[in-house]
């Protein structure tokens, strides 16, 4: 009789890792495909002025996103994993946040009512800012922390798929000339709120973990621990986003529409390799396995300047392809923005290295010097008035930043042996 297929050990250890890791692949691939579609069709469709006055919209929300978000999604998910198996905590754990983010979605909901009527930008266009807001549904609703932390990334990856085909679909039957543009945010907002609400049935239903009345004192807690997390990334967002804000007001909206397409074929890259620190911050919480984060850090580095080779390689044939001979300007921009891929990707990485180790101050501060950088150059930008001179001046904040940080990893003892 033959003997039973036995399966490998080192399979059996590592299938939470090997499953969260399929699911969340394939996520980002069609994650992928989704804009590779709607693109050409959206920029067509609408144009490249209203496309860009589109993404400079989304671009001002994306603070408000950043704002409700507040950091969650890492120092939850480090709670939840931590206490894993006990679920009052998890309870707690998981209403403490959704109450925080119901707070903070009604604070940012008023800034933006002020905003637009304060502001002729935005009061000119209150219709698509509102319907942008609609957006920071995924942050207020959705509870990828909670997921994060108990290993079942199949849920994550079957909402956002359901939810983006929504938005696929939708995109061809609603989008039918310029006068639409407005709408290409309620889609993604629409979408965002039908996902939310399905994962907060699983949570209370499926998983059955109950919503609890947390103290003041417990929420303060959580809010805290979340506080340098929320820092780091709005010193970030500062960097990032204040980019796209800059293009928008000093040049057209057009060249916004430029830019947009280059940090989307970033994106590309950073998307995709995102799926990586997502599904091993919970194994390493728990193990702290050296050997593995090393090969992680390795892999990050060696794909992420293959990427950027491939894109440079082949920008112009991806650039037409998507965009048509209207976004042909935009090819320099990728070429010199698709350097920062790699920083990008290892930046990400050795922030959740120093979470794990507890060492969020050091990612506060190396974020932090990054973002003085970035504004001690941006003179330069207002004498020039260039393009190219913003781009060079955001690519070297992020290399300063990457470098600095592993300096800092080499010359700690104990976070070191992570990346060496």
């Amino acid at each position: 009789m033959m003997s039973k297929l036995r399966i490998p050990q080192s399979f059996k250890n590592n299938y939470k890792f090997i499953e969260n890791f399929s699911y969340l692949s394939l996520l980002q691939i069609f994650n992928l495909l989704v804009p590779l579609i709607t693109y050409p069709y959206l920029i067509r469709v609408v144009g490249p002025e209203m496309y860009g006055t589109v993404v400079f919209a989304q671009s001002i929300i994306g603070y408000f996103s950043l704002v409700i978000e507040f950091g969650f999604n890492i120092s939850g998910t480090k709670s939840i994993s931590e206490n894993v198996h006990d679920t009052r905590k998890i309870s707690e754990v998981v209403s403490s946040i959704l109450l925080l983010k119901l707070m903070l979605w009604i604070i940012c909901l008023g800034v933006l009512a002020l905003c637009m009527w304060m502001l002729p930008v935005m009061r000119e266009h209150k219709i698509l800012y509102l319907f942008a807001f609609t957006f920071t549904f995924n942050e207020f609703l959705f509870p990828q922390f909670f997921f994060q932390g108990i290993e079942k990334l199949k849920y994550v990856t079957f909402i956002n798929v359901f939810t983006r085909s929504i938005f696929l679909v939708l995109v061809f039957f609603v989008i039918k000339d310029q006068s639409d543009y407005f709408k290409i945010p309620l889609l993604n907002g629409l979408g965002a709120f039908i996902g939310g609400m399905i994962a907060l049935y699983i949570v209370f239903v499926k998983e059955k973990i109950r919503f609890v009345l947390p103290s003041i004192q417990i929420m303060k807690t959580y809010f805290i621990e979340s506080f340098t997390i929320f820092s780091t990334k709005l010193s970030y967002n500062l960097r990032d986003k204040t980019v796209i804000v800059l293009v928008g007001i000093l040049f057209t909206k057009t060249v916004v529409a430029y830019y947009d397409l280059a940090m989307k074929l970033v994106g590309l890259f950073t998307s995709l390799y995102q799926t990586v620190p997502v599904a091993v911050l919970p194994r390493l919480i728990k193990n702290r396995n050296h050997s593995f984060s090393k090969l992680v850090f390795i892999a990050t580095i060696f794909v992420g300047v293959l990427y950027s080779l491939l894109i440079f390689i082949f920008s112009k044939q991806i650039v037409l392809f998507l965009g048509g001979e209207e976004l042909a300007p935009a090819i320099p921009y990728v070429i010199l923005l698709t350097i920062s891929a790699t920083f990008f990707a290892v930046n990400t990485l050795l922030n959740y290295y120093l979470i794990i180790n507890s060492d969020k101050n050091i990612m506060l501060k190396t974020t932090f010097y990054s973002l003085f950088l970035f504004i001690a150059l941006l003179p330069i930008l207002f004498l020039k008035c260039n393009l190219y001179v913003l781009v060079i001046i955001f690519i070297s904040s992020i290399v300063f930043e990457t470098f600095y940080k592993l300096y800092i990893f080499n010359n700690n003892q104990s976070l070191r042996k992570w990346i060496l």
